[in-house]
């Protein structure tokens, strides 16, 4: 118990998702003095879906009850904890690695395949970039630390271009890349197209893309069709909330995978092989353990049985990093994948190829044959 107290301070167990020690929740505590804080005190105000917020641009509860331009000051605040947390955890638990070297931090963000590369990457960008600098410093996090950075010119240079925000040791990567990251280097992977399922805590982010090998093993996502939808676990609870029926939720959740499915059978892949035989599929994120999620993806199989008349779908594990560092053992690899695939350099993560530079495939011509009939005046 001593060595996990050190390892997890009690006051950050708050911070835990199903009380696991590797899933963190996105929540950040708000004081009247405009200080941040990454654990409950009295009476701050918790401020929670800072991802939706960010995505959306101003959807957050900070956001909601505030003015948008505040939601950022959140993320930048949360992501300086979180950056801190990781330096100062490595050098307690971790000293060999910095015997005679000089570190240099670097960070990945992962964000929803389906706004890659569109005004929302500039947007994490220059929060990834201000969280690092005001992390890397002895200031304290709050409102002003944050938006003040935010405003820094190095921090508006970098959401605008990858080079720059890179330079500011800062690089953005869509999750399901980095999710195929331990799939695609180990011996299993094989080229073709792929459905990942991202169930989280609010979202559910789904995605169909092609991944290629290329020479030294470089692997290559293209990007093929991509949604993501507030249907998450948490977000099932407010669903109910709101008055809504347990089959409302399920029909919405069968419409965001299916759409993504059909769209690249029809539009975007529709020669890949899979059509003709199985799918397969990763089952990926925090909440996929889910039993009501996990259902809805395996209904998928009857669904793609009756309308291409493949064989369905076929569910893959991740592979079980051997080289994975654990303090506290855990088999639901499955559930850390993408911190697993974002602790890689980004260049070796992958190419990446955006959905909006992928264009639709026309479908077959067809061609008027009633005039190809040969009739015996002919012969």
């Amino acid at each position: 118990m001593a060595s996990q107290n050190r390892l997890y301070p009690r006051a950050a167990r708050p911070c835990r998702s199903d009380r696991v020690s590797y899933l963190w929740r996105t929540v950040l505590w708000l004081s009247d003095d405009g200080s941040f804080n990454a654990w409950p005190t009295r009476g701050a105000v918790a401020l929670t879906a800072l991802k939706q917020g960010l995505v959306k641009g101003g959807d957050s509860t900070m956001a909601r009850s505030n003015d948008s331009g505040r939601d950022q000051q959140a993320s930048v605040a949360y992501l300086a904890f979180v950056i801190r947390y990781v330096r100062g955890w490595l050098i307690l638990n971790r000293p060999r690695l910095f015997h005679g070297r000089k570190p240099v931090w670097f960070v990945n963000l992962g964000m929803p395949a389906a706004v890659y590369e569109t005004k929302i990457t500039a947007r994490y960008r220059s929060v990834g970039v201000a969280a690092r600098k005001l992390a890397l410093t002895d200031e304290s996090i709050s409102i002003e630390s944050s938006g003040r950075l935010l405003a820094d010119s190095d921090v508006v240079e970098a959401g605008l271009s990858s080079e720059a925000a890179e330079e500011c040791g800062v690089a953005v990567i869509p999750e399901a890349a980095a999710q195929m990251t331990g799939f695609s280097m180990s011996s299993r992977r094989a080229s073709g197209l792929y459905l990942l399922v991202d169930i989280g805590a609010l979202t559910l982010d789904v995605c169909m893309f092609r991944l290629n090998q290329y020479e030294q093993g470089e692997s290559r996502y293209a990007f093929m069709n991509t949604e993501v939808r507030p249907f998450g676990v948490e977000s099932f609870y407010w669903f109910k909330n709101e008055g809504k029926t347990t089959s409302e939720f399920i029909k919405q959740c069968d419409v965001c995978l299916r759409s993504v499915v059909w769209d690249t059978k029809m539009h975007r892949d529709p020669g890949s092989d899979v059509w003709n035989s199985v799918v397969p599929v990763f089952l990926a994120g925090g909440g996929a353990a889910n039993r009501l999620h996990r259902k809805r993806v395996e209904a998928l199989g009857p669904w793609l049985r009756h309308f291409t008349g493949n064989d369905g779908i076929r569910l893959i594990e991740m592979p079980f990093p051997r080289s994975l560092d654990l303090p506290e053992p855990t088999d639901d690899i499955q559930r850390m994948t993408v911190a697993w695939g974002l602790s890689y350099p980004s260049e070796a993560i992958g190419a990446i190829t955006p959905e909006k530079e992928i264009e639709d495939i026309p479908p077959p011509m067809v061609v008027d044959g009633s005039d190809w009939f040969i009739s015996k005046d002919q012969v």
